[in-house]
């Protein structure tokens, strides 16, 4: 955990849960250096469920956000990894969460969620002579979809 105090030196892109919320279409996400680096976890998948509780939003729909997406704010930040979530699933891919950024008080103040797919393999890992597992598919390939 990284502590400077820069929990006072807000950017314009973070989310500031003291405010009253803004509508889904304006302000962003968090940019803040306090980082908690936490485990992968895989939120969505690929596959589509039937009879899913939520509604999630369609092509078209995902399309219009597109553009909107990096300047968005959100209340807490469950919304937003709901938000980013549904807009995977409409698009094909499923995310993961990276970082979790907190203020020096322990407060969640930013997450970074990313492709599933983000990432590469480590090379030594990979090419290890005198390896006794067996090789396993490829799943990182570098995807660059990340908010």
């Amino acid at each position: 955990m990284n502590n400077r105090d820069d929990t006072n030196d807000r950017d314009d892109d973070e989310v500031n849960f003291d405010e009253e919320p803004k509508d889904a279409r304006e302000g962003s996400m968090d940019n803040s250096d306090d980082t908690d680096n936490t485990d992968d976890e895989v939120v969505g998948d690929d596959k589509k469920t039937e009879g899913a509780e939520e509604e999630f939003m369609d092509d078209e729909e995902a399309t219009e956000y597109e553009q909107q997406i990096p300047s968005m704010d959100f209340q807490t930040l469950e919304d937003a990894e709901k938000f980013y979530d549904s807009y995977a699933k409409a698009k094909g891919f499923s995310v993961r969460r990276r970082d979790l950024r907190r203020s020096r008080q322990g407060v969640a103040i930013g997450r970074t969620m990313v492709c599933s797919r983000e990432g590469t393999r480590e090379k030594m890992h990979k090419d290890k002579e005198g390896r006794t597992r067996q090789h396993r598919k490829m799943t990182r390939h570098s995807c660059k979809a990340s908010y």
